[in-house]
């Protein structure tokens, strides 16, 4: 049975590339100088099958992020994704941007029933949300609007949260950062981005479980505007 999954997430400026044997991570090349994916993910992803001494027709999956993000990186990652999956007869596993954002603080040193708020920054004072348990179960809906109002409500975003201590992330979180840290009962971690090497180790869970998705009929979700639910 073939156990190895590659790994591609272009959704920000950071693309990045990684590989997994059965949802051990085996190496990930990541490259941080936007509008360039075009440009470096083919070589990336032969210096990882090659690092690895793996080749395409090893493979038993790729996954891929699926945003929200940019629209160009999010086409450039997802086209060549579903390519390989063509070429090579193999399924496609996206996997949220948000969830892997999320997956990116695993290990770090919070309380055990802590939520993980996550903010992707869509601009215009818009983000993208997502609370997520330290299970990876998402916990409250994924889209929002962070507004001036929101951010001075307090009780708006600890309903969101059953009143739990709360660790804000994502590139949402660095930009309204001020407003945020304002919050009681709340930590921040900054700087947080998606990392193909999360792509993978969540791709691999629902892989496992029997989860992949109709090529012809997946599309990405891209950043855009998007209006606050009044469930969270």
């Amino acid at each position: 049975m073939k156990r190895y999954a590659l790994s591609i997430e272009t959704a920000t400026h950071v693309c990045s590339v990684a590989l997994h044997e059965a949802g051990e991570l085996l190496g990930h090349f990541t490259y941080h100088v936007p509008l360039t994916h075009s440009r470096v993910l083919l070589d990336m992803v032969y210096a990882a099958l090659q690092a690895a001494a793996i080749h395409m027709r090893d493979l038993a999956l790729v996954a891929v992020g699926q945003g929200p993000g940019s629209y160009t990186g999010l086409r450039i990652g997802v086209s060549f994704a579903k390519g390989v999956c063509y070429g090579r007869g193999i399924p496609l596993v996206p996997v949220s941007t948000l969830e892997t954002i999320a997956a990116a603080t695993r290990g770090f040193p919070l309380p055990d029933d802590a939520l993980r708020y996550v903010l992707l920054d869509a601009r215009k004072g818009d983000a993208y949300g997502m609370v997520l348990d330290g299970e990876d179960v998402v916990v409250a809906p994924h889209r929002c609007r962070v507004s001036s109002s929101l951010l001075e409500e307090q009780k708006a975003v600890r309903a969101a949260c059953d009143g739990r201590f709360v660790c804000f992330l994502g590139s949402g979180a660095d930009v309204h950062a001020k407003a945020l840290r304002t919050i009681t009962a709340t930590t921040m971690i900054t700087g947080v981005y998606p990392q193909a090497a999360s792509v993978g180790y969540l791709a691999w869970k629902k892989f496992a479980a029997g989860y992949s998705v109709d090529m012809d009929a997946f599309s990405p979700l891209y950043l855009g505007r998007t209006t606050f639910l009044k469930a969270l």
